[in-house]
């Protein structure tokens, strides 16, 4: 089995870049982490409700797709903050 720090960079990063983790907690919680690099994977949220969501790396995200992924959340706010 080889191990990921063997596997040459370019393999590593695309590894990482199509990563989504979902942990199912005993108490019936999700957590979830994935990417908002492409369109497909921001619509992929839709349809399911969320009471957290942490953006990191926000300067990355276009204000457009945090309205998308904001409208997974009750009572989500998508007007611009000053």
């Amino acid at each position: 089995m080889t191990s990921f720090a063997t596997l040459p960079a370019k393999q590593r990063e695309s590894i990482l870049t199509d990563l989504a983790v979902r942990l199912n907690v005993s108490s019936g919680s999700l957590i979830r982490v994935d990417g908002f690099d492409d369109q497909e994977r921001v619509d992929k949220i839709l349809g399911t409700e969320y009471l957290h969501i942490f953006f990191n790396e926000a300067t990355q995200i276009s204000w457009s797709t945090v309205g998308t992924v904001l409208s997974a959340t009750p009572g989500a706010c998508t007007s611009e903050a000053n």
